[in-house]
């Protein structure tokens, strides 16, 4: 139905049993508008470049509930650690 965090590009997600991981499964038929697929990694540099400190977000605070993106938003570790994965080009694991 689209009502998940990732909108119609993803299945509802799988939640593990003490809450802090979310997998998402990205839509066979999720893609741009140019026809290419849309891939979990597609998301990963999109969160990434949310919380990067040298981006302008005006709603970084939405983020903060994802492991990490407060202290990268504030500049105090690397974008690679936030809590944002590609397990495979469908499969996108949120800690």
């Amino acid at each position: 139905d689209g009502g998940n965090e990732l909108g119609i590009a993803a299945e509802e997600p799988e939640v593990s049993e003490d809450g802090l991981t979310y997998t998402f499964k990205i839509r066979d038929n999720a893609n741009w508008s140019t026809g290419e697929p849309v891939t979990a990694q597609d998301f990963v540099f999109s969160y990434r470049k949310a919380v990067d400190p040298n981006a302008i977000s005006e709603n970084v605070n939405k983020f903060f509930v994802i492991k990490n993106a407060r202290p990268i938003s504030d500049g105090e570790l690397p974008t690679d650690q936030l809590g944002v994965k590609a397990i495979d080009d469908k499969t996108l694991e949120f800690t």
